[in-house]
């Protein structure tokens, strides 16, 4: 792939599973990832696993995070934005909605909506030509509550 075909790209809940195979086929497509994965360990063994890819710690209950997240990414591709972003993190807190005690309901809503809601915000500023790029949110049926 030519320097001018690689595309730079944002993935969220890169830790594992779905994010981690997303970020790890645009890596293998030669394109530049930006893996977003909320505990610190996951960080270290995602750059071990996939050494050309940037990961990023992101808590989507910590806007702080994504906000420095947005920047760092800005500094790294310039004004050639990012050409998409793939809002994948979220969790699962598996019970019947009558059984789930409504603490964990609140923390799972707080990831799952306001949080995967709010990330997007400071990585649009990342998106030089934002008509050019694209972002996407998607959620396993495993992560809403009484399922």
């Amino acid at each position: 792939m030519s320097p001018d075909a690689v595309l730079s790209v944002l993935v969220t809940g890169a830790s594992r599973g779905i994010g981690l195979a997303t970020a790890r086929l645009l890596a293998q497509r030669g394109h530049r990832v930006f893996a977003g994965v909320r505990r610190p360990d996951a960080v270290a063994a995602l750059a071990a696993e996939l050494p050309t890819v940037v990961p990023l710690a992101i808590d989507l209950t910590e806007p702080a995070t994504y906000r420095a997240a947005a920047a760092e990414i800005a500094d790294r591709v310039g004004p050639a934005g990012l050409a998409g972003l793939v809002n994948n993190a979220g969790y699962a807190a598996p019970a019947p909605l009558e059984f789930l005690p409504l603490d964990d309901l609140r923390a799972q809503l707080e990831v799952n909506l306001v949080g995967s809601s709010g990330s997007p915000r400071p990585c649009s500023r990342c998106c030089a030509r934002p008509a050019a790029g694209s972002s996407t949110s998607r959620r396993s049926a495993a992560s809403w509550p009484g399922r």
